[in-house]
C-alpha cells in the first residue's frame, strides 16, 4: 500500500472531510444527471498553488462513474502509480449511478483496506456554477475560479451497486442534498471470489438466493445492517429507491 497520509495529518483529515461535508449539504445544487462512461479517479486539490504555506494544499480523491468488471483493478494501478501524491488525504468523493455488483464489493474492499473517509458528493468548476446560478459573473465568479478552480464540492448520486463500495468507508457521509438509493441488482459477475453466483439450471441463471446471502455478508462485515437487502430486492431494478436520512441512520450506513 502507497496511500500514505502523514501523522501529523490524520486529525487534519478528519476535519476536512467534516468541512467538505458541511459545505456539500448547504451548496443547493441539483445536478443529479448520473455519468454513463466508467469510473475514473482523480486527485483534487482544494486550494491554488502557494495559498497553503510551505506544504502542499490537500488533496481529495474524487470517484465518478460507472463500477465496471476493471474498476477494482484500475483503483489499484491508480494508488501504485499516483498514491504518493503530495498532501493526500484518505478522504474520497463518490458519484455513481452502480454497476456491476461484485466488482462494487471489492472497489468497496479496497476502500476499507485503504481506510478510506467515503461520502456522496463530487467536484465541479466554476463555470459550472456559474451556469447553474450559484456563482455571479463578474468578479465574484473571476475570483473563485482563481482560487479554486474545479475544486468546488457540491452533492452527488450513489445508487444501485455503489452502495456496496460507499460500504467500504471506514466512515461514511451521506450529505443532505445528495442521495443514497437501492435496487435489485441486474448486473453481476458468475463468480465472486469464487462463490459461484450464476445456475445454469435457473430461470434466468442467476441464483438470488445466493446472491442475497452474499450482500448480506458483506454488509455484516462492512458493519452496516444486512435487512437492507430484503429492502433492495423488493425494488425494480428499473426504479430507484432512494433511502432517507432515518434509514441511512436505520441500515448502519453513515457513521456520521
Amino acid at each position: 500500500m502507497r496511500l500514505r497520509v502523514p501523522d501529523q495529518s490524520r486529525r487534519l483529515t478528519g476535519r476536512l472531510c467534516h468541512v467538505l461535508a458541511a459545505i456539500i449539504a448547504l451548496a443547493g445544487v441539483t445536478l443529479d444527471r448520473a455519468p454513463a462512461a466508467d469510473m475514473e479517479f482523480r486527485w483534487v486539490s482544494l486550494g491554488a498553488d502557494g495559498r497553503c504555506g510551505r506544504v502542499p494544499c490537500p488533496r481529495v480523491l474524487e470517484a465518478v462513474g460507472a463500477i465496471s468488471h476493471d474498476t477494482p483493478a484500475e483503483f489499484r494501478r491508480f494508488v501504485e502509480r499516483e498514491g504518493n501524491e503530495p498532501g493526500a488525504r484518505r478522504a474520497v468523493l463518490l458519484h455513481s449511478p452502480g454497476g456491476d455488483l461484485a466488482a462494487s464489493m471489492r472497489l468497496g474492499i479496497e476502500f476499507r483496506r485503504l481506510g478510506m473517509i467515503v461520502y456522496v458528493g463530487r467536484f465541479v468548476n466554476a463555470q459550472t456554477l456559474e451556469a447553474h446560478g450559484l456563482l455571479t459573473r463578474g468578479r465574484t465568479a473571476k475570483k473563485e475560479r482563481e482560487q479554486w478552480g474545479d475544486a468546488h464540492p457540491v452533492n452527488g448520486i450513489c445508487y444501485s451497486a455503489c452502495v456496496f463500495t460507499f460500504m467500504g468507508g471506514v466512515k461514511r457521509m451521506v450529505p443532505q442534498t445528495s442521495r443514497l438509493g437501492v435496487h435489485r441488482p441486474t448486473l453481476i459477475e458468475e463468480t465472486f471470489f469464487g462463490i459461484p453466483l450464476f445456475d445454469r439450471k435457473k430461470p434466468g441463471g442467476w441464483d438470488i438466493n445466493r446472491i442475497g446471502d452474499l450482500e448480506r455478508t458483506y454488509l455484516r462485515f462492512m458493519g452496516a445492517n444486512p435487512q437492507l437487502v430484503a429492502l433492495a430486492h423488493s425494488v425494480e431494478p428499473t426504479t430507484i429507491r432512494v433511502l432517507s436520512p432515518r434509514e441511512l441512520k436505520r441500515f448502519r450506513l453513515v457513521t456520521r
